[in-house]
């Protein structure tokens, strides 16, 4: 949060913050078909807070989209100020059943919010059909350790990309986490600012921007050779 009021202003936020009201010590079983599920536990309260969001319209020209569960979703939307746009929902078609007595959750959210004119929204859908990325031997984009997920809540990059508007040409996330939002800003040619409190997830994040980044720049065409001068011959020449 010190680090907000000390950047300018940037076209949008795109941030996936601490989710508020969720319970601490609860397993989360992430989809693989490794000999053991990769096991989260999550710890509640001490994973930080979303105190951050409320500064965010602030340093924000235009924009937010920011990802909420049902649990806050009220007083996420009255922290992040503008004028509603959406509420977007995220499908995770393979979602695990809960281990709990509860229902089984196969949605998040996020809030679409303007602050002035400047995004064109038209592009954005208000539902998206995106599977939560797998851990165990299945892991792809997935960051894993140990056959454990590195991160609980690390996004597709996919669907990041897909709520990326035109008219957000630099994009903030204060709450970077493992970097997925800043990969899908190197990969839509966007400028992107990425803030994270913890150590290890920022190392992480640093690495797969500058692997983006490299991709990103590999990919570009070679530009045309220039054509070699015309060889004069002897007749030509007098």
């Amino acid at each position: 949060m010190e680090i907000l009021p000390t950047l300018g202003k940037v076209d949008a936020c795109v941030t996936d913050p601490p989710y508020e009201g969720m319970a601490g010590g609860v397993q989360v079983y992430h989809p693989g078909v490794a000999k053991r599920c990769a096991v989260t536990v999550t710890v509640g309260a001490e994973l930080g807070n979303a105190d951050g969001l409320r500064l965010i319209e602030s340093v924000t020209r235009f924009g937010a989209i920011v990802f909420c569960s049902f649990h806050w979703v009220d007083k996420c939307r009255a922290m992040i100020g503008g004028k509603s746009k959406a509420l977007v929902s995220w499908y995770k078609r393979n979602s695990m059943p809960s281990v709990n007595n509860a229902p089984h959750y196969l949605t998040e959210y996020a809030w679409a919010v303007q602050y002035a004119p400047g995004i064109d929204w038209r592009k954005l859908r208000t539902h998206y059909d995106i599977p939560m990325l797998q851990a165990g031997c299945m892991a792809g984009e997935r960051i894993v350790d140990g056959g454990k997920s590195v991160h609980p809540t690390q996004k597709p990059v996919e669907l990041m990309e897909r709520v990326l508007m035109p008219g957000m040409d630099t994009v903030l996330d204060p709450y970077c986490g493992l970097g997925s939002t800043g990969v899908a800003c190197l990969r839509t040619g966007r400028r992107f600012i990425g803030i994270e409190i913890d150590e290890h997830y920022a190392a992480i994040a640093a690495k797969r921007l500058a692997r983006a980044e490299a991709d990103v720049r590999n990919s570009l065409p070679f530009p045309d050779p220039e054509p070699r001068p015309k060889q004069v011959t002897m007749f030509e020449a007098v």
